[in-house]
Order: structure tokens, then C-alpha cells, then sequence
């Protein structure tokens, strides 16, 4: 059996669900030791034998206690998937972004991505490891229906994960993203809630279709292992060739 992370301890925050979830059981698959960190309710059959840390990602004092434990369990961290993000109900323009929007948006995907990455490379230290965000197509496309703060989250998300790969190359550390399109997960449901809603978005993406989880999760895994050994500081889009495409077909 082809088990490219076979023995690796790695993290994954936002493993409840969607993208998280889809990156915990391919991990899995491919034979790591997974830790799923998440803010909501994990049930054990999502990660059956393995750890389960229910915090909000952006507490700076819940990751030092997650920190402490998977040292003094494990001793060593060797990779971590970001994955864990919200999409505010009234995130939306300049003018009509509201305070609390804002703030949890930037506080779960920004702020979690920051601390998650923080305590993976003092856990990693000189033996090296993968470190994996996700990020998204909006961090490079401006949108005619705005969500300023998850958009804004995302593009930082990329100058953090760059400057990461940059800054900790000769310790071994590979800080790579992954950028998804509009993946069929709960939190993009909203975006597809009828069919019209579909067809407008289909009609920008070359391989109409939505991108499944799984998808998302097989490059992830690629950047983990080490297949990818010479890659860092790059980003794999996953998003069925929207970000190539000026028009599509007769659409």
C-alpha cells in the first residue's frame, strides 16, 4: 500500500468539516498520525483512533497548551495543514462590513493560520517538516458580490505563508498553499442555493463542475510528502481553471 505520510504526526486545523475534514481522511489514508483541531464539535468517528482538540484557532493561550501536548506526546511535529476558516453572515462591503464581521473573520482564518503556523515550527524546529495553508481563488480575484473580510483574510494568507517559506527554508521547513475554487463544502453552500445560482457560477469555470473536497485534499497531501520536497513558497490552484479562463465556450 502506497502510504506516502506513513508515521508523521500532523495537524489539521478545521478538521470538522468540509476541506478539513476531506484533509484529515486523506492524511489518514496515506498513513499519518492526525491531530484535528477545530472550534466546533468533533464526533470521534471522524478521526476513530485518532486526536481530537476543540479550541477556537485564535486563542494564543489554547495553542500553547496544544503546543506542550503534542511535544511532550509526540516530540515532534511533521507537517500542518490551516485549513480552518469562517465565512461571516454579514461580511460584505466597505460599507456595509460590520465590526464583529471583521474581527472573527480575520481572528479564525488570519490570526489561526498565524498561530497554527507558530507553534508548528518551534514543534518542528531543526528537523524540518511541511507546512500547508489554505488559501482561496478570492485572494486574487476581486468579486461583484463582496465579502471584504474573508477576502482580505485569504490574501493575507498568502504574504504569510511566503514570507514563512522564506524565512524558515534552511531549517527544513517547506511552507507551501493550496488555493481552492468553489469547492462543494457546507460553507460555499450559500453561494450555489438554487440553480440559477449555479449556472451563473459554472459559467466561469472551464471544467463545469464544482470541485469536490477530496480534490482539495489530494494536493495537500502531495505537498506534505515528499514528493514535493523541492517545492516551497509555491501555490497549487484548485479551482477547475477559473482563475485561467477570460470567457468559457459561448458562456
Amino acid at each position: 500500500m502506497n502510504e506516502p505520510l506513513r508515521d508523521q504526526v500532523v495537524l489539521i486545523t478545521g478538521a470538522a468539516g468540509g476541506i478539513g475534514r476531506a484533509v484529515a481522511g486523506a492524511a489518514i489514508a496515506a498513513g499519518a498520525r492526525v491531530l484535528g483541531v477545530d472550534r466546533l464539535e468533533m464526533r470521534p468517528e471522524i478521526l476513530p483512533e485518532h486526536d481530537l482538540f476543540r479550541i477556537d484557532v485564535g486563542d494564543w493561550d489554547a495553542w500553547r497548551e496544544i503546543e506542550q501536548e503534542i511535544s511532550s506526546r509526540f516530540g515532534r511535529l511533521d507537517g500542518l495543514v490551516s485549513a480552518a476558516a469562517v465565512m461571516h453572515p454579514r461580511d460584505g462591503d466597505v460599507l456595509d462590513l460590520d465590526q464583529e464581521a471583521w474581527q472573527d473573520t480575520l481572528r479564525s482564518n488570519l490570526t489561526g493560520a498565524l498561530l497554527a503556523s507558530q507553534a508548528a515550527v518551534r514543534l518542528m524546529g531543526e528537523s524540518g517538516g511541511s507546512i500547508v495553508h489554505l488559501a482561496s481563488t478570492v485572494a486574487h480575484l476581486g468579486s461583484a458580490e463582496p465579502q471584504l473580510a474573508y477576502t482580505a483574510s485569504k490574501g493575507g494568507i498568502l504574504a504569510l505563508a511566503r514570507e514563512l517559506a522564506v524565512a524558515h527554508a534552511l531549517s527544513g521547513i517547506r511552507v507551501n498553499l493550496v488555493s481552492p475554487g468553489l469547492i462543494s463544502t457546507p460553507l460555499t453552500s450559500h453561494l450555489v442555493a438554487d440553480e440559477q445560482a449555479l449556472e451563473r457560477r459554472l459559467a466561469h469555470i472551464p471544467l463545469q463542475r464544482l470541485g469536490k473536497p477530496e480534490e482539495v485534499a489530494e494536493a495537500v497531501v502531495w505537498l506534505l510528502s515528499q514528493a514535493s520536497r523541492y517545492v516551497t513558497g509555491a501555490e497549487i490552484v484548485v479551482d477547475g481553471g477559473m482563475t485561467a479562463a477570460f470567457l468559457t465556450g459561448d458562456k
